[in-house]
């Protein structure tokens, strides 16, 4: 007969002995996927660095673009839209400027809406 309980498990259904309590826990703030309230304010204070400033000024470039020149429509050469679309979010999550937030959401609809055309 096979045992589907470990031995070391009691009646009691306590399990922390298997699966111990983890050392650290998810912040409870957002986002938290790839950035969180402490690595934000970590990148805010580098983004005047030396080795920073040149790629930080190409990212703002690219979401200071007037949206409507934006052609953010699915086609072979989307590589702009994309970069406007990651520049401008990575903008609101840096400033929390809402205008930013509003160029990447109604630009990635836009592109979205037509490469569901595409497929």
């Amino acid at each position: 007969m096979i045992n589907f309980y470990p031995s070391n498990v009691d009646d009691s259904n306590n399990l922390s002995n298997i699966f111990p309590e983890p050392s650290k826990y998810p912040t409870m703030a957002h986002p938290r996927l790839l950035v969180n309230p402490e690595t934000l304010e970590a990148v805010r204070n580098n983004l005047e660095h030396s080795e920073n400033v040149k790629d930080y000024t190409k990212v703002k470039t690219a979401a200071d673009k007037d949206p409507s020149t934006i052609r953010a429509t699915y086609s072979s050469s989307y590589s702009s839209t994309i970069q406007f679309i990651e520049s401008s979010a990575f903008l609101y999550l840096i400033t929390g400027e809402k205008q930013y937030a509003r160029n990447a959401v109604e630009t990635l609809i836009t592109f979205l809406t037509t490469a569901n055309e595409h497929v």
